[in-house]
């Protein structure tokens, strides 16, 4: 998801989106007679999972209700650690990732940017005494 599909949108809103993805992902498995990959620990793959529902794993992190939907579809249709999964894969394709780290970085300046801007709001009361301080020489505050 890039961040132009996001602008505008909450975080409940972006949320609901990738539930509704991971849940179509899942309901193909089951028509596909498909189960769930796992690591080779049995744990879901969240990384191969993310990939094929196009968002990022960390989507399982944040949004607990898409963790619990994972396990229990492991719990009801089971799951493989072979790797000949029947769901569709996505190319790794290298611009994407610099896309996505990019956009990352872009969110990050945008954040900094918004708590400086907060900083200087804050400081405003305090321009006027700077500003004679630095004319006169001399503070007002005794």
């Amino acid at each position: 998801m890039n961040l132009e599909s996001k602008k505008g949108k909450s975080g409940v809103q972006i949320g609901a989106e990738n539930l509704a993805r991971l849940e179509a992902y899942l309901d193909q498995l089951v028509n596909q007679g498909g189960k769930v990959p796992l690591t080779k620990d049995g744990r879901p793959n969240l990384s191969a999972i993310a990939v094929v529902c196009g968002f990022d794993r960390q989507v399982f992190y944040n949004n607990p209700r898409c963790k619990e939907l994972i396990e229990e579809k492991v719990r009801v249709i089971g799951g493989t650690t072979e790797t000949t999964d029947p769901s569709p894969k996505v190319a790794f394709d290298p611009k994407e990732k610099r896309i996505r780290e990019l956009e990352r970085q872009v969110a990050n300046l945008i954040e900094q940017l918004r708590q400086a801007e907060e900083r200087l709001a804050a400081a405003e009361p305090y321009q006027a005494l700077y500003q004679h301080a630095c004319e006169t020489g001399r503070s007002l505050v005794p």
